[in-house]
């Protein structure tokens, strides 16, 4: 329990209902994973228990609803593992979460961190890194060329160098 100085960060409603949802997908009958269709049929009900319970979506989620890991699951997707059809579906429910989860970052309904984080894990194409360009760098009025110099050495790590060979 958070202490009164502490914020709680998920109500104990929000989390019963996560815990519920996960629960249905625990307790899910197996399916023919072999069976395109079948799969298929489980990721369209996994999203409407989703919306019926107020649930964001999520890949682990679609995954515990089929009864199979991420990485499975991201192989069909990439179409390493499984038929064409398991790609194509696996496809498009990724493709789904890809873009409710940019509707909520652009509206402010997900942390941006937290966005970042699931959109390079789950989503091909996206990544988190910064680029620094000195040559972008705005300086103050009054600021020296030498000045200028010394800061960019100064903040400019090294390149990592290589181990020779022994």
């Amino acid at each position: 329990m958070p202490t009164k100085k502490q914020k709680e960060w998920v109500s104990k409603e929000q989390n019963t209902a996560y815990l519920r949802s996960a629960l249905e997908n625990y307790h899910l009958p197996p399916i023919d994973i072999s069976d395109p269709k079948e799969v298929s049929i489980r990721i369209e009900e996994y999203f409407q228990r989703c919306e019926q319970n107020g649930i964001r979506p999520v890949v682990t989620g679609i995954c515990n609803s089929i009864g199979i890991d991420r990485k499975t699951f991201l192989k069909w997707a990439n179409g390493i593992q499984g038929s064409p059809n398991h790609q194509l579906t696996a496809r498009r429910a990724l493709s789904l979460c890809e873009e409710l989860m940019e509707s909520y970052m652009t509206n402010s309904q997900i942390h941006p961190v937290t966005g970042m984080f699931l959109m390079t894990n789950n989503f091909a194409g996206w990544q988190n890194h910064a680029e620094r360009n000195p040559m972008d760098y705005k300086p103050q009025i009054g600021t020296s060329e030498e000045a200028l110099r010394r800061r960019y050495i100064t903040t400019t790590p090294e390149p990592e160098k290589k181990a020779e060979d022994d």
